[in-house]
């Protein structure tokens, strides 16, 4: 199942389960949200859960796709506090944060400038902060919180904060991801004839 259908299906059941909260005959000023139906928010935050963690996967796995489509002996430069670092190519994946690479790296291979500060980072940014957030789940933070302002990661789930993980994959148009991403030489050229790209299958973006 892909990181959008799991999105889709919990988005459903994400909104069913909110439109039958009841206040509950105690409440309990620690949980986020209180809800009636709670095997349907199960199944919500299961899903959406999902579909953030797949969703930054897919975003970490085209970063490094990129950094493998680098020539031989590329380096990038990244600030490193007021000194600047020379990271060469076989150093990357390892030493560059994911935002380093969609940053230094993506716009190298793919042709277009970077997304950092433009509209699709600050949703990137979320993503990869939630995803950090559902994957190493803190112990304070285990459905309750004592701050109403730093609500728990099943919380932000409930309340809709993932149910945009999915769409920040638009910002590079097709044509570019395919041309220049996303398209591999043959094994072998017939002899006087140079490799033709070999197109791989990419999802229509919306």
């Amino acid at each position: 199942m892909t990181a959008k259908a799991l999105r889709d299906q919990g988005e459903k059941e994400r909104e069913r389960a909110l439109s039958t909260i009841k206040p509950p005959r105690e409440m309990k000023e620690y949980v986020d949200v209180n809800v009636t139906e709670e095997t349907l928010a199960l199944d919500a935050l299961g899903r959406l859960a999902s579909a953030v963690i797949l969703s930054a996967a897919a975003v970490e796995a085209f970063a490094n796709e990129a950094v493998d489509r680098l020539p031989d002996g590329e380096t990038v430069e990244r600030r490193r506090g007021r000194e600047t670092e020379t990271v060469a190519k076989v150093d990357m994946v390892r030493r560059l944060s994911l935002e380093e690479k969609l940053d230094l790296v993506v716009p190298k291979v793919a042709g277009v400038a970077s997304m950092k500060g433009r509209e699709p980072w600050p949703r990137f940014k979320r993503l990869n902060e939630l995803r950090g957030e559902v994957v190493h789940y803190k112990k304070q933070k285990r459905g309750q919180t004592d701050d109403p302002d730093i609500p728990s990661a099943l919380g932000r789930l409930l309340t809709g904060e993932g149910s945009m993980c999915v769409d920040i994959v638009g910002y590079h148009p097709k044509q570019i991801v395919a041309d220049r991403l996303c398209r591999r030489p043959h094994a072998r050229a017939t002899p006087g004839h140079d490799a033709e790209p070999e197109p791989c299958e990419v999802e229509e973006l919306p």
